[in-house]
């Protein structure tokens, strides 16, 4: 029989485990992040979102009010607010003040029981470098198609 220390163990090591793979995705992310708890103080941030609105680690554990001139965009606390309020995801493209567009998503947390929103995450896709990419990749298709015809006519023109 398994005893409830070992369950008890077995518990602790899982969620260590699980917690240190979550400091390590928020250490090393790419991608603009917050994690706002539902009294609206920050709680973390990636290192791709301390660059994008200067935030430093003294920020942490302060409410995302008295730092909102960082967020760069007007609306930052309503949208907030109207998530934690709908309980549903937000998406909305933002434009912040060096003119770099975003969409940004605030998607809640629910606890365990799904009962209650306990925080936000607000991810920051910069819309840009997917339009540079898909610029890019129509390029290289278009470079690609007439690479195509060339050979046929080559080869076309050697065959007869």
């Amino acid at each position: 029989m398994i005893s409830t220390h070992k369950i008890q163990e077995d518990t602790m090591r899982n969620s260590s485990i699980q917690n240190n793979f979550l400091k390590q995705y928020f250490e090393n992310s790419i991608v603009p992040q917050l994690f706002i708890d539902a009294e609206l103080y920050l709680k973390d941030f990636t290192p791709a979102a301390g660059k994008l609105f200067e935030l430093k680690k003294e920020h942490l554990e302060r409410n995302i009010c008295g730092i909102k001139e960082k967020m760069k965009h007007s609306s930052f606390i309503e949208n907030i607010r109207g998530v934690l309020i709908t309980e549903t995801v937000l998406k909305k493209e933002i434009k912040i003040n060096d003119e770099r567009r975003f969409l940004k998503c605030i998607q809640p947390c629910f606890s365990e029981n799904e009962e209650v929103i306990n925080g936000l995450i607000v991810t920051f896709i910069e819309l840009e470098v997917q339009s540079y990419l898909l610029e890019e990749n129509s390029r290289l298709e278009l470079e690609n198609q007439e690479l195509k015809e060339f050979l046929y006519r080559e080869l076309t023109r050697a065959g007869k």
